[in-house]
């Protein structure tokens, strides 16, 4: 759904410093001092994963790469180079500086440019991801997201003299650069901590004969979601587990939606109960790490969306023996054999039931469990601190954002 209320507006009522001004600073419309261009529709028959020249594509905004290429003739002008700032107009509307390789620019991604004669490039890093968040926030959740070309251009950003503007940037560039020091070494922490998490599993699933081999079929059910309408969607009721709730051994609360309560009897089929395992679907497994989680307890029961399976053990006691089997490398290998081979790689759901397990005796997978409860119990705990860590990182970023751009003295409510 597109916006329905002005981004003035929007920035009139929010109450958020990071969308403040400091007292002598004035606004300016985005449109009067630069230039919004729209992705081409690109055509898919034409996209390849082997041949042509790079695509950038709403998902690659912010990672700095593709895997899609375009075979057909294109206008020079769609052709971004490295640097050049992009915005995924869809779903959560994030903004980022391409860092790959010269790329054409598709439908549903946009590219900004400000004129640096008026408006310090930088500076405009550091405001627009507040501004997208609040247009963000306003925007319906009933529909899927939509941020028109014209919304980008009517966001009043804040306009200080350049010569303050380029101080601000310093300044900020300063403080971030050691944030991000410290940032780049807590991420390096959670990367060797999944080194160190996947090389007991290799220990505990070893790649050997003499177990017992089972489908997924043979020990659980397997349920393949429904494709609910985008207009049957809500903004309170049941719960819908979507693609993107789907993490990396955990379940990601965001971005929630909902459907109207009479669903839940009328697709009993695809309800997610505490404890189901959760695997997506579509591109089920990136950098050899399986998409693959568990519905956590203390939470009402959901509804599956399309390209997300639940595996339900039979035995319900059997649920932390299978999370733990399926990021074996045994299992990973099988997933990686079955993806479909297009651009959007997808495991059938037939596939998956006929994925092999080890599945010994009772007692032995209740012996796995323990073992690999009792050598990750450590690095839970180290997990969970770089985790917090994280997060005072994060906030300790937007209160340097805030004092920058209105700060607790000085300050305009957004104007």
């Amino acid at each position: 759904m597109a916006l329905t209320i002005s981004v003035s507006d929007i920035v009139q009522a929010s109450r958020s410093p990071l969308l403040a001004i400091r007292n002598h600073w004035s606004r300016v419309r985005i449109g009067d001092i630069g230039e919004v261009l729209n992705g081409a529709p690109f055509k898919s028959e034409l996209f390849s994963r082997d041949t042509g020249v790079p695509l950038i594509r709403i998902r690659d905004v912010g990672s700095g790469e593709t895997n899609t290429k375009y075979t057909g003739e294109f206008d020079q002008r769609f052709l971004i180079n490295a640097g050049d700032l992009l915005v995924g107009m869809d779903g959560d509307f994030n903004c980022a500086r391409w860092r790959g390789a010269p790329a054409l620019l598709n439908q549903r991604v946009c590219k900004l440019s400000v004129d640096p004669r008026v408006y310090e490039p930088r500076l405009l890093d550091y405001v627009l991801p507040a501004y997208l968040l609040a247009i963000n926030r306003t925007t319906s959740s009933v529909t899927v997201k939509h941020l028109s070309s014209r919304s980008i251009e009517d966001i009043p950003l804040p306009f200080p003299p350049l010569s303050e503007q380029r101080s601000i940037v310093a300044e900020l560039d300063k403080q971030f650069s050691r944030l991000d020091e410290a940032i780049a070494s807590l991420q390096r922490a959670l990367r060797n901590i999944g080194i160190y998490r996947q090389s007991i599993l290799n220990e505990v699933f070893p790649a050997t004969d003499g177990l017992v081999a089972v489908s997924v079929s043979d020990v659980c059910s397997v349920i393949s979601g429904f494709a609910f309408k985008s207009e049957d969607f809500t903004t309170e009721g049941i719960p819908v587990v979507k693609i993107a709730n789907v993490g990396y051994g955990e379940f990601a609360c965001k971005n929630q939606q909902y459907l109207p309560t009479q669903f839940l009897a009328r697709h009993i089929g695809f309800v997610v109960e505490p404890n189901d395992i959760l695997i997506a679907l579509t591109r089920p497994i990136t950098e050899d790490t399986l998409k693959v989680c568990q519905y956590p307890e203390g939470v009402p029961k959901a509804l599956l969306n399309q390209r997300v399976a639940i595996l339900r053990p039979l035995e319900a006691a059997d649920g932390a023996y299978l999370l733990a089997q399926l990021h074996s490398p045994q299992v990973k290998s099988q997933v990686l054999a079955a993806l479909s081979q297009t651009l959007q790689p997808n495991l059938s759901p037939s596939d998956l039931r006929r994925v092999s397990l080890h599945w010994p005796s009772k007692r032995m997978r209740n012996d796995v469990v323990a073992e690999c409860d009792r050598r990750l119990s450590i690095t839970r705990g180290v997990e969970a601190q770089v985790d917090a860590n994280l997060k005072r990182a994060q906030a300790l970023r937007q209160a340097v954002l805030a004092k920058a751009f209105g700060g607790p003295e000085g300050a305009d409510a957004p104007t």
